[in-house]
């Protein structure tokens, strides 16, 4: 797998590895989910650029091909999908850091959990 093609699996894993890092370290949970947030937005715009030069792209995880195996793909609903939830994570991390919304963590698990897996 090359560097451009290890985008398409931040998506998933970041914010997963985020969850795990923000468990295990309260005090700075905040500051774990926005560099997760600020992550995932890197790779919607990087994804986005790499669709609009190369076309569709697709991954198999671990390598074992569909019906064994996990297909990441990036097509156009897919990108559209993940460029809206990220947007909508940094939208939600900042209403969490200035205490307007009390109910923004599990907003933000459910978006990411719900869209990012597309």
């Amino acid at each position: 797998m090359a560097f451009a093609d290890s985008w398409i699996v931040v998506p998933v894993f970041a914010p997963l590895t985020a969850a795990l890092f923000a468990f295990l370290v309260r005090r700075g949970s905040f500051f774990i989910s926005l560099a997760a947030v600020c992550l995932n937005l890197l790779a919607a715009a990087v994804l986005v650029d790499q669709f609009l030069v190369n076309g569709p792209a697709a991954y198999a995880v671990g390598g074992w091909d569909p019906p064994l195996g996990i297909c990441l793909r990036t097509d156009g609903p897919a990108l559209i999908m993940l460029v809206l939830t990220a947007v909508a994570g940094v939208g939600v991390s900042h209403l969490r850091q200035s205490r307007r919304l009390c109910l923004c963590e599990p907003l933000k698990a459910v978006l990411f959990k719900k869209f990012s897996d597309h």
